[in-house]
């Protein structure tokens, strides 16, 4: 495969997008944590889409109106649409052209008989017979010819032509009474592909012509889009959700390539408009399963990052302990908080923990705190989540857990959480720094130094400690870890969910004094669609022993991300 991931000519694109960002975020001392805590917006729009998709759950070949409103009945029995999970998705295999009007027609379910099509008696028909449930009915369209397969196939024109009439298309849907459009045109979003301007172009027109179709309609459709591409179309986004990652699977790599594929967006999530993780796979795919505590995390975190609560398994394969997690009602009032407002990534401890906060409309604050080693009582610094003391409260049982100082010690499993709410918060100190750029940076060959418009970065470090980019005389002198904020680009997205090997992070170690007692691996999450997205503010922690001392970041078994600067906290008597 032509990956352009790892090739020295990585296509460099969105200049116009790059200083829009450098000109908000990436010269200055905030973050993107810092920019979701100053923007609350006035609650508009809807909530994040609770509910169940058709897609993985019976596939795109054959679905009946009989099977549907079986699962349907199925999360009415067991307490599902009372939580609010009202949603059923035909995700596919439902339309298979258009009438006269422009409206469209629906598919035929069984090849052997040809006797019954998906809607038999029309999409209104069906909402109606289901209706008396409490479910609401939404469907998902390519609109037009699928731009990238997920499977190979003869030929990349698989699918029908786009509505000539895109307007009468929606409100035909609208008026037969669909709540939900998922609109996906490239099924397998490669990073080859969304970082091409021209077939991103191709994709995000696409998505913006369909949205335009929904305002122009006066439709109160949910619009949800796959992932969007490089163009500059994608600055019109207004999507009520879109997609961040590639399809999710029930297993906890899945898991980890979803949560540091949401890390460079976490901070657009605004009502209306949110960040959607993919499908909850809950239940036993093939040889795929979670346990019931990577479940739970995973659950946690879609809830607090305003993603789409929408499962896709079959209601049969449900245990009754999953079913129970989904009707949290605590967990669900954090996702349908009117603020509307994602958690972000505050901290990132490679192989420990990760630590992910988000404001809230009653001003408290929520936390994730994920755990990726064994089962170990973890020492959680409130200065982490931005303050130094709080009162805390489980959100999963709703138990106080009371007023803690500085640090929070709890158990949390292997694969585990703690979903907290903070609140009688007092605010960290603020924290002053002192910046390094590329210019006073020596770029060891084979790395070297770029122009992305005015600044500067260190790119093509290679695996294995083959070139490096280093700061000399960086202050220090102490045996406490040093707080370090590093502004970098990593567009290095996995292929897709079948990419083992890239889990949308990259590894480098940063080595102090060249000394290989300090060595300290860093992972650093994708920072967007290309290699011009620049993330400011990610938080480490090192050792600086010396009065200046010498830092040095190198690839590990894979290219290290470019970096643009390298920040060190002052001390507290300096900051003041």
């Amino acid at each position: 495969m032509n990956n352009w991931i790892n090739n020295p000519q990585r296509f460099r694109v969105g200049v116009e997008i790059l200083l829009f960002t450098l000109l908000t975020i990436g010269l200055t001392t905030e973050n993107p944590i810092e920019l979701v805590a100053r923007n609350e917006a006035t609650p508009t729009g809807p909530k994040p889409a609770m509910g169940w998709s058709s897609d993985w759950a019976l596939g795109c070949e054959i679905i009946t109106d009989d099977e549907m409103y079986w699962e349907g009945e199925q999360m009415a029995r067991r307490g599902l649409v009372e939580a609010g999970y009202t949603t059923l998705i035909f995700e596919c295999a439902w339309e298979i052209g258009y009438e006269d009007d422009w409206s469209p027609k629906a598919s035929v379910v069984s090849s052997q008989n040809l006797s019954k099509a998906a809607f038999p008696n029309g999409i209104h028909s069906f909402i109606e017979w289901i209706k008396p449930l409490g479910i609401n009915v939404g469907v998902g369209t390519w609109g037009g010819k699928q731009l990238c397969l997920r499977d190979p196939q003869p030929s990349s024109e698989l699918g029908m032509e786009a509505p000539r009439d895109l307007n009468r298309y929606i409100q035909s849907i609208a008026e037969a009474g669909v709540v939900y459009l998922i609109h996906r045109p490239c099924d397998m979003a490669t990073p080859e592909f969304l970082q091409n301007p021209e077939k991103a172009h191709e994709l995000d027109s696409r998505y913006v012509a369909m949205q335009e179709a929904i305002q122009n309609t006066r439709s109160s459709l949910f619009y949800a889009t796959g992932q969007w591409g490089s163009s500059p179309l994608a600055q019109q986004k207004k999507a009520n959700s879109w997609r961040v990652s590639d399809e999710q699977l029930p297993t906890w790599d899945s898991f980890i390539r979803t949560l540091n594929g949401v890390v460079p967006y976490a901070h657009q999530a605004r009502p209306g408009a949110y960040n959607d993780l993919g499908f909850l796979r809950l239940a036993r795919f093939r040889k795929m399963q979670l346990t019931m505590t990577e479940k739970r995390t995973m659950f946690s975190f879609w809830a607090a990052a305003k993603s789409p609560l929408i499962f896709s398994d079959d209601m049969e394969r449900m245990d009754q302990d999953t079913i129970e997690m989904l009707k949290n009602r605590r967990v669900i009032a954090v996702n349908q908080d009117d603020l509307g407002k994602s958690i972000t990534l505050r901290r990132r401890y490679p192989n420990h923990i990760d630590i992910w906060t988000g404001p809230m409309k009653d001003g408290s604050t929520v936390a994730i705190i994920v755990n990726w080693s064994g089962e170990d009582i973890k020492d959680i610094p409130l200065d982490d989540m931005g303050f130094s003391s709080a009162r805390l409260q489980d959100v999963w049982s709703g138990i106080d857990i009371g007023h803690k100082e500085k640090v929070y010690q709890s158990v949390i499993p292997t694969h585990g959480s703690l979903f907290l709410k903070l609140t009688e918060t007092k605010p960290s100190p603020p924290k002053a720094w002192t910046r390094f750029t590329i210019d006073t940076a020596e770029v060891v060959a084979p790395a070297k130094v770029a122009m992305l418009g005015t600044v500067k970065v260190a790119t093509l470090i290679a695996p294995e400690g083959q070139g490096s980019v280093v700061w000399n005389d960086v202050p220090g002198g102490g045996t406490t870890d040093v707080v370090i904020s590093l502004d970098y680009i990593n567009a290095g997205a996995s292929e897709s969910y079948k990419d083992h090997g890239n889990l949308n992070f990259r590894r480098a170690v940063i080595v102090v004094n060249d000394d290989p007692n300090l060595h300290f691996p860093i992972h650093f999450p994708v920072t967007g669609v290309t290699w011009a997205d620049i993330y400011p503010g990610f938080l480490a922690s090192i050792k600086l022993p010396n009065k200046t001392n010498r830092v040095r970041i190198q690839g590990l078994d894979q290219w290290a991300p470019d970096f643009v600067s390298l920040s060190v906290e002052k001390p507290a008597a300096q900051a003041a």
